[in-house]
C-alpha cells in the first residue's frame, strides 16, 4: 500500500524536519552498533510486519 501526500512546510517546519531526519539517522546508527546491521534490519522488518497487520485490521472495519 502506497501513500502519497504533498506537504508544504514553513521555514521552521523545514528546520524541524531536517533536525528530525538527522536525529533519526544518528539513532539508527546507534541501534546498528548495539544490534549489528543484520539484527537491526530484521527488527525493522518485524516492526513493519506488525504495522501492516494492524493496518489490515483497521481496513477491515
Amino acid at each position: 500500500m502506497a501513500r502519497n501526500w504533498m506537504v508544504y512546510l514553513t521555514e521552521n517546519g523545514k528546520l524541524l524536519f531536517d533536525a528530525i531526519k538527522i536525529d533519526g539517522a544518528e539513532l539508527a546508527q546507534q541501534y546498528k552498533k548495539i544490534l549489528g546491521s543484520g539484527r537491526y534490519e530484521k527488527m525493522i522488518d518485524s516492526l513493519l510486519d506488525l504495522v501492516m497487520f494492524h493496518e489490515a485490521i483497521e481496513n477491515e472495519k
